[in-house]
């Protein structure tokens, strides 16, 4: 399964999925390896998710890890750059925390 086809069959806006799919595309191409390693790891535990290899409470833990991690890396980054991060990883992870670990289908039989 690629994210494609997981996005496909979520159950969510068209408008947050095409969002999260503009943002991933302009991730995976940003020249900062930073921004790359985010969008490759946020792809993977969603498909993880989906596969159930992973629990909902793992890639949340995942995901504000990640989020963390954006922060400091934004922190002490240059403006420009800094502005990139939060433009393009914060929201991918906002988006994937707030709407799609919650609309996998399946991942809700393992919330508690």
């Amino acid at each position: 399964m690629n994210m494609d086809e997981l996005l496909e069959g979520i159950q969510a806006e068209t408008s947050v999925k095409t969002e999260f799919r503009q943002l991933l595309e302009s991730a995976t191409k940003d020249s900062s390896k930073f921004i790359q390693e985010s969008a490759e790891e946020l792809t993977a535990a969603l498909i993880h998710l989906s596969r159930n290899e992973l629990s909902m409470e793992d890639v949340e833990t995942l995901l504000k890890k990640q989020k963390t991690l954006a922060k400091l890396e934004a922190s002490k980054a240059h403006i420009e750059m800094s502005a990139k991060i939060q433009k393009t990883t914060f929201r991918m992870l906002d988006i994937a925390s707030n709407v799609l670990v919650k609309a996998i289908p399946g991942s809700a039989l393992d919330k508690k």
